[in-house]
């Protein structure tokens, strides 16, 4: 892909969340996390990458073996692959937050993200992305029934195991805790799941971006201004009715997103 683009491509990658739901694990810990990019970080640079504990090449007693893993095709000259993780600072080349569209919570994430390589010692300056629930709708009222399935969906990441993580006002709290307590993975994304009822009229402001295309462009810009220079707009979900689900697309497409594309991009 790398090769195929001119050296456009992007690694993107998470813990994993409702694709190993539906293969009974729950996403993988950190501490493995961390251990797998820097592994895969190893292999786009062109490194010796060592072998992970519990290989039996050794049974086949052979003349001579590898010592060590590395991929031997990279072409000459190819700019390395960069590494988009959601969300871990220390082995990213870029950070993706699924923090809603808030800027104090985006601001903190970022901190985060900045302290975390600081404190490894490197340079703290990381290219950042945002997960961010955004329907165009010119009634904010039906933009937000249209955009529920997904807001509920990434609301849920910051309480995926029960605690609220970063800065939240009281009503916040409660409705990223009634999330939790109701979601269903069987109606993950989908309009009118159990999660999707738990949200207010003030948390889908302040999380997600319903609106028609002047008031979207305004948020966005907010964290553009932040230091976010790409999104991962999270738009109509299933069950939300396909012919406006299909023009709020196209109007997203159309009417804000031009307004935030440079050259190249």
């Amino acid at each position: 892909m790398q090769a195929e683009s001119g050296g456009r491509a992007y690694l993107g990658i998470g813990r994993g969340d409702s694709a190993l739901a539906h293969l009974g694990r729950a996403p993988e810990k950190v501490a493995a996390f961390e251990d797998y990019l820097e592994r895969v970080q190893g292999y786009l640079s062109g490194e010796e990458v060592p072998f992970e504990a519990g290989g039996n090449v050794d049974s086949l007693k052979l003349a001579d073996q590898p010592t060590a893993s590395k991929i031997e095709w990279l072409r000459a000259g190819q700019p390395k692959v960069p590494v988009d993780v959601a969300a871990a600072a220390r082995h990213a080349d870029r950070v993706s937050f699924a923090l809603g569209a808030d800027p104090e919570r985006v601001r903190w994430g970022i901190d985060v993200a900045q302290a975390a390589r600081q404190d490894a010692g490197l340079d703290d300056k990381i290219d950042f992305a945002a997960y961010v629930p955004i329907v165009v709708h010119d009634d904010p009222d039906i933009a937000r029934q249209i955009g529920e399935g997904g807001l509920s969906l990434f609301a849920r990441f910051s309480v995926m195991h029960g605690e609220v993580i970063g800065p939240a006002t009281d009503e916040q709290r409660a409705v990223f805790e009634r999330i939790h307590e109701s979601y269903d993975m069987n109606q993950h994304s989908r309009t009118g799941s159990p999660q999707a009822a738990q949200l207010t009229t003030s948390f889908a402001q302040e999380f997600g971006i319903f609106g028609p295309p002047s008031y979207c462009i305004d948020r966005i810009a907010k964290l553009v201004e932040l230091g976010v220079d790409r999104f991962f707009c999270v738009g109509p979900g299933p069950g939300s009715g396909s012919a406006e689900s299909v023009e709020a697309a196209e109007r997203l497409s159309n009417e804000v997103m031009p307004t935030f594309r440079t050259s190249g991009n």
